[in-house]
């Protein structure tokens, strides 16, 4: 037991101590929490009685205390000293209440200020929905001026009043919520500017133009006034975000709450905006040659489908010049070189040609391969190179409604926009002619200057549609200027085939048949994943394609199918593939080898055992091999491979990037998980307990886009 020394007065000015053990209280602990609450306040009230005691003695004694040298008022001097600290510490809560009233008082003007300042916003949102951005501006401006003049009142407070109106209950911190609040209002007068200015703006056949002022100037304009939106909007998130609104007036509570949502879903569109503005800037200003391949994902390729037009021409601060649109095939008939073509694209050609160079995963890639197949044609290295699929126009031709062609005697529409271009530029052109995609020459002016005119007052609406294409894949992007380059690949809009240190799938599919059937397809994919004590992670991918149409001939699909999968995974199985050869190149013609087709050929090697090949592209493994889908009937493959890294540790975390191929329409994709020894703790996406019994868990989403997806396990 521990001890304690204890001292003891004796008589005759004699002590002692002795040691005693210390004795726990027998009283519970709030019953001495409160006894020693009720002994301080007697000592405060001693205290305090003391004071006032003090304050009504101190006129008859300081004149006494102040002269006399006697001993016993040399005491009474050291008394009055303690006398006054405790004046000192008695009077501070009076002069806080008092500074913290005038504080409060300062706070219930500024939110009144507040109130007044919002009917002017108010005024200036109905402005910009009437497409007034002048008088917006004028009652964001007017807004502003009082929230200046109460910042202005603020700042010239003591520094104590300050403090106070930051704590007061009124507005917990008046200086947070006023910058906010200007920053927002500056906001504001900067968006309706911008929107002025952007509704200057103009999308006509001949590129971008500016009702006003030199396009090269708006546009740069644009820019610096959206990058310094994003600014303001950002702080005011930062300054708005600690404020607990719980302690404002009730009136105000549902307000803020709400401006707080609001911002950060503004923050994310006014981010989206400025990157593309930005990228338009780059993209615009100066001069540039560029290349446009518009591919058909109705016969799938690797990154988005089958090249048959070709638009080549120069772009100048935002005006299109010496614009051509043309056949692929009149460009592969100025090519005299013989490349040995990658082995399975000899099933449809003995040769590289200019629509085939899209060969490769990674659009980066396929798009050097596409510019040095321009340039055999006899055409200018392209600065810039753009690949759209089919949904951009159909998106387009949603908004504009049918666009008559008198001279074709068609109306094309949304509907109708893929068969009608198919049949006419292939099959019942001019002969004579012979220009078969002189309707889509032909058309792209006329479907301008519907967009134009719908979006002169909104042309963000066009961005928009702009934006969604190069979002799911169905524009992509390359420059030969690496700065830009890394800006297309900085917002995934470069094709590339990402990195990814978890697991990764993407299923590519190259339509070798020359039948256009594979909008017709319908597809689907489960990935059955497996962790087992030991950590090791196995995949089984089933990937399943059923084709609808007529079983007659020429609707096959016949395609090459490569399953791309994380660097070094284990095949351990497959099945469902079909026994197909392409023709041997013929013997009689000498042929050049293309350095990077041939190193893609010495990656490919057959599986004997699993009847599959194996190869490594743009920094991943692929197993790959034929499936034929006849009209009417549905074909199922399946591979199954185990990943080359594993989980380790009592908490550990499965991450998939699941990349969706350019080109190929949205499908169901499902992934079914199976924890040995494991328990999923958190998830970025929906787990739902699986009904087949050899799994737990499942997900389930459309591949509109790139998933990714990441779950932390514990044992």
């Amino acid at each position: 037991m521990k001890k304690r020394s204890l001292k003891i007065l004796l008589h005759h000015n004699i002590e002692d101590s002795v040691d005693v053990a210390g004795q726990k209280s027998k009283h519970k602990f709030w019953k001495r929490m409160i006894f020693g609450l009720l002994n301080f306040f007697t000592k405060f009230s001693y205290l305090i009685g003391l004071t006032i005691f003090g304050i009504i003695s101190f006129p008859l004694t300081i004149k006494k205390l102040v002269f006399s040298k006697d001993e016993l008022f040399i005491i009474q001097k050291k008394k009055l000293a303690i006398f006054a600290l405790i004046l000192l510490f008695a009077a501070t809560p009076v002069f806080m209440l008092s500074v913290a009233s005038e504080g409060w008082k300062l706070g219930g003007r500024v939110l009144g200020v507040s109130d007044e300042a919002l009917s002017d916003i108010t005024l200036a949102r109905q402005a910009i929905s009437n497409e007034d951005y002048e008088l917006a501006q004028v009652s964001f401006a007017g807004a502003l001026e009082k929230l200046v003049l109460v910042q202005n009142e603020l700042n010239s407070s003591s520094t104590s009043i300050r403090a106070a109106s930051s704590f007061a209950p009124a507005s917990l911190n008046t200086d947070n919520f006023l910058r906010s609040a200007t920053l927002l209002t500056e906001s504001g007068i900067l968006a309706s500017r911008l929107m002025a200015e952007v509704s200057n703006l103009t999308f006509t056949p001949q590129g971008i133009s500016s009702k006003n002022q030199d396009t090269k100037v708006a546009i740069s304009k644009l820019t610096e006034t959206s990058l310094e939106l994003n600014s303001k909007l950002h702080e005011a998130e930062r300054l708005l975000k600690p404020i607990n609104t719980s302690l404002f007036p009730a009136e105000y509570q549902l307000a803020i709450n709400t401006t707080k949502d609001l911002l950060s879903e503004t923050i994310i569109q006014s981010s989206q905006l400025s990157d593309m503005l930005v990228l338009l800037n780059d993209f615009t200003i100066g001069t540039k040659s560029f290349l446009v391949v518009l591919q058909n994902n109705n016969e799938l390729r690797a990154t988005g489908g089958f090249i048959g037009t070709i638009a080549q021409g120069r772009i100048s601060d935002g005006v299109i010049n010496n614009l051509d649109i043309r056949s692929v095939y009149d460009l592969d008939g100025q090519i005299l070189d013989w490349i040995k073509p990658p082995s399975p694209l000899q099933a449809v050609n003995s040769r590289m040609f200019l629509r085939d160079s899209n060969w490769f995963a990674s659009f980066p890639e396929s798009a050097e391969r596409l510019s040095i197949m321009y340039e055999k044609s006899g055409g200018e290295t392209p600065d810039l190179i753009m690949a759209f699929t089919p949904e951009l126009f159909l998106d387009f031709l949603r908004l504009t409604g049918p666009i008559e062609l008198p001279t074709y005697n068609v109306i094309i529409t949304a509907e109708n926009f893929i068969e009608q271009t198919q049949t006419t530029t292939s099959i019942s052109y001019d002969k004579n002619l012979n220009q078969p995609k002189q309707l889509l020459a032909d058309l792209y002016p006329a479907l301008m200057q519907r967009l134009g005119e719908l979006t002169k007052n909104d042309p963000l609406l066009f961005i928009s549609i702009l934006q969604k294409s190069l979002s799911d894949k169905n524009i992509l992007l390359y420059s030969r200027n690496s700065s830009l380059q890394s800006r297309f690949e900085q917002y995934n809009w470069a094709g590339k085939v990402l990195e990814s240190d978890g697991d990764y799938l993407q299923i590519i599919s190259s339509n070798l048949s020359g039948s256009k059937t594979d909008r017709d397809l319908n597809r689907s994919a489960i990935l059955s994943t497996t962790i087992d004590e030991d950590g090791n992670v196995l995949n089984q991918l089933t990937y399943t394609i059923n084709n609808p149409l007529p079983a007659v001939e020429g609707l096959t699909n016949r395609s090459w199918i490569r399953i791309m999968v994380p660097q070094n995974s284990k095949l351990l199985g497959s099945s469902g593939f079909t026994n197909f050869t392409p023709e041997n190149l013929p013997t009689d013609k000498l042929y050049n080898e293309s350095p990077a087709i041939s190193a893609w050929e010495s990656e490919l090697k057959f599986d004997q055992s699993n009847q599959i090949y194996i190869g490594k592209e743009a920094g991943k493994q692929y197993f790959a091999n034929w499936l034929e889908v006849p009209g009417g009937e549905t074909r199922t493959i399946s591979v199954t491979y185990q990943l080359p890294k594993k989980l380790s540790g009592k908490i550990s975390n499965y991450r998939l990037l699941w990349q969706k191929q350019s080109g190929m329409l949205p499908f169901p994709v499902e992934q079914r998980f199976k924890f040995e020894s494991r328990i999923p703790k958190w998830s970025n996406f929906e787990l739902r307990s699986s009904n087949d019994s050899s799994y737990q868990w499942l997900w389930q989403s459309q591949l509109t886009t790139d998933k990714f997806t990441g779950v932390v396990l514990t044992k």
